[in-house]
């Protein structure tokens, strides 16, 4: 690994991710398995929101009524602290891959790292954690080189919470040409992504990433509160 120039702060001890699942679905369906593992393992505390849009959303999702009602809920959940799992029965990936979780231009993605860990274990799945470089940087730009290789700097930073956290987890990263919203896309050969949510305490919106995630995602979406602005911390190495 290279000596990057980013750091995850630790999160503060008994601080962990939060221990409220909210379960956005379809009426009548049925908690996945792995969920009521993961539950049982982090004595989560669930609850059920059948609130997921009918079938008839997808066809036209940015023009349905549903989905800005959704977003709202998960914007406002994170917000309170909570973690919502949406979960969408008909993009759950034929063929399993790896969890996935979104990395950002930051260093506050403690808890979402943390939670994609132990949903990869959870799983029996892989971790990998992907960043996105705008392809408007055109190949032979001033700046795509530094965007690179600070997003190679953000995954490594990402690499060493990761295994600071649970060295048993089997983890890989990689730097993608795209915006961070476009990250999410019929490509994305997931299990489920994992994004950051809402600031806790804050007004309660969602990023690019994570709103491209709830509405768009091929697979089931893990959206993981971001802590308060007050205990956001980084360390830059020289």
């Amino acid at each position: 690994m290279r000596s990057g120039s980013v750091a995850l702060a630790p999160r503060p001890s008994g601080k962990g991710t939060s221990t409220l699942l909210d379960v956005v679905e379809r009426p009548g369906s049925a908690l996945p398995e792995w969920v009521r593992s993961w539950r049982s393992h982090m004595g989560f505390e669930v609850t059920r929101r059948p609130m997921m849009p009918g079938p008839a959303s997808e066809l036209c999702p940015g023009a349905s009524g549903g989905w800005p009602r959704v977003i709202d809920d998960v914007a406002c959940s994170t917000a309170a602290g909570r973690t919502v799992l949406v979960s969408h029965p008909l993009r759950r990936a034929a063929h399993p891959g790896p969890v996935v979780a979104s990395v950002g231009d930051g260093v506050d993605d403690a808890d979402a790292l943390a939670d994609a860990a132990r949903c990869a274990v959870a799983l029996g799945s892989e971790l990998l954690l992907v960043h996105g470089v705008p392809m408007s940087f055109a190949e032979r730009s001033v700046g795509v080189e530094s965007a690179v290789r600070h997003g190679r700097d953000l995954l490594d930073a990402a690499l060493t919470f990761v295994w600071r956290e649970d060295p048993s987890v089997t983890v890989s990263s990689t730097v993608l040409r795209a915006h961070p919203h476009e990250l999410v896309s019929s490509r994305l050969h997931a299990r489920l992504l994992v994004v950051g949510g809402a600031r806790v305490g804050s007004a309660g919106r969602l990023g690019p990433v994570a709103l491209g995630a709830v509405q768009h995602a091929p697979c089931p979406v893990l959206v993981v509160p971001r802590g308060p602005r007050d205990v956001v911390d980084a360390t830059v190495n020289g």
